[in-house]
């Protein structure tokens, strides 16, 4: 094959390749990937530089019509106005149906214009040549002239195909970028000096229609009433806050039991002195029943001649051995339900504590510690304490003590308060 011939082929195949391609490839963004472009240039006020935002949105009018949508001047909450067409595709032209622009100052704003015939917004060029059109101001503004060429661009770190045009206003030139698979992507500026500078970056993204955010929102209600309709058991489902539930609910008891003197709910020393028996016992056992209710109130306000306390509504204790029968430590010792969320929803949990052991006595005694050997002279505490307080005062020094003591076991928690006065 001949130089000639071969640069023929060629150029054979470049036609061939450019009838092939679509305008829409390059005017727009595949819209199953991306339906948003976001633009950013400064501009410079009083105060300084200031970032600025330009945003184009597309939509598929699914007849063959398309919308592009241009959010303008965003400064955070802020915009200059918006800008709506109505667009069509050839295969090698972009035509504009209709316009409108919506504008933050009133007087500025227009009604929408349908366009007979449609305004051409882009040509493709042929292979190795230019297209160019014209569009004639309205109201006596200069025309626009507009040309039209191939070239590529980097997109990603990749080279695309890209139609680049030159738009000329008067002394105003600017030159706009399409490419291939992403649609417009930059916007150069040209001074009377012939100095090109860059005046948007871009950004491509993907924002749900309203269709698609109403079928998002009608997913998420369905999801949150099969998610909500369900009583989750917190031990089966997060094992880390049922320990942290078990642990508030022996704290709850523990509080109820260790208090000083003077606002103490179990029986105080001072009034234990004034008692023949001088302790006080209390040994239960019990399961304990919570249920989480969203938007239910927690608890109801319980006042006490020792101050006001908060007791949880969705609360069942079941004394398995013991006196207290009506559970009436749980009136001050219970705790709010543990919340449970499940993919940022708020569900029915339920949190039982089996087993729920208490044994706490409150007492007073009088011993004499001679070497090391504690006898009790007064107030004998229960057999199975006495061990306990002999350990502990075993190494006092000889002499007789009143002591005040409390000794427990609280959900597995030992407590050892032992006071001895000489």
């Amino acid at each position: 094959m001949t130089n000639i011939n071969f640069k023929v082929f060629l150029l054979t195949i470049g036609l061939t390749t450019a009838k092939a391609q679509n305008i829409k490839d390059f005017y727009m963004p595949d819209l199953i990937k991306y339906n948003k472009a976001s633009f950013y240039y400064e501009m410079k006020n009083m105060w300084g530089p200031v970032r600025i935002t330009d945003e184009y949105y597309y939509e598929d009018n699914k007849d063959g019509t398309f919308n592009k949508i241009v959010v303008y001047g965003r400064q955070e909450d802020n915009i200059v106005g918006i800008i709506r067409q109505t667009i069509e595709f050839g295969t090698n032209e972009v035509w504009l149906i209709e316009a409108g622009v919506q504008s933050i100052v009133p007087e500025d704003n227009q009604i929408t214009t349908r366009y007979k015939p449609p305004r051409v917004l882009l040509k493709m060029p042929p292979v190795g040549h230019t297209a160019t059109w014209t569009i004639y101001g309205e109201q006596g503004e200069a025309p626009t002239k507009h040309t039209s060429s191939w070239t590529t661009i980097k997109v990603e770190g990749q080279n695309r195909k890209c139609i680049k045009v030159i738009s000329v206003k008067a002394n105003i030139k600017l030159v706009h970028y399409y490419a291939e698979g992403v649609g417009f992507i930059k916007e150069e500026s040209i001074d009377e000096f012939g100095v090109t500078k860059t005046k948007k970056d871009y950004n491509l993204s993907y924002e749900p229609t309203k269709a698609e955010k109403e079928e998002q929102r009608r997913k998420k209600e369905e999801r949150k009433r099969e998610i909500t309709s369900k009583t989750y058991d917190l031990a089966q489902y997060d094992i880390r806050m049922y320990e942290q539930a078990l642990f508030q609910q022996r704290m709850a008891i523990i509080d109820f039991f260790i208090k000083s003197p003077d606002e103490a709910i179990f029986i105080p020393f001072q009034e234990l002195e004034k008692r023949k028996l001088k302790y006080e016992r209390f040994k239960n056992t019990y399961s304990v029943f919570y249920e989480s209710i969203p938007n239910q109130g927690e608890t109801r306000i319980v006042t006490t001649m020792d101050g006001t306390r908060y007791v949880s509504r969705n609360i069942k204790a079941e004394l398995i051995e013991g006196t207290d029968e009506k559970c009436s430590l749980f009136t001050y010792a219970s705790i709010k339900p543990p919340k449970l969320e499940i993919e940022g929803f708020e569900v029915n949990t339920i949190t039982k504590f089996d087993n729920v052991k208490i044994d706490f006595t409150r007492g007073i005694t009088e011993v004499k510690i001679t070497n090391g050997n504690v006898s009790f002279k007064k107030y004998k505490p229960e057999i199975d304490l006495q061990p306990i307080l002999i350990e502990k005062l075993k190494e006092k020094s000889n002499g007789k003590y009143k002591v005040k003591y409390e000794i427990g076991n609280i959900i597995d928690y030992e407590v050892r308060n032992i006071e001895a006065i000489k």
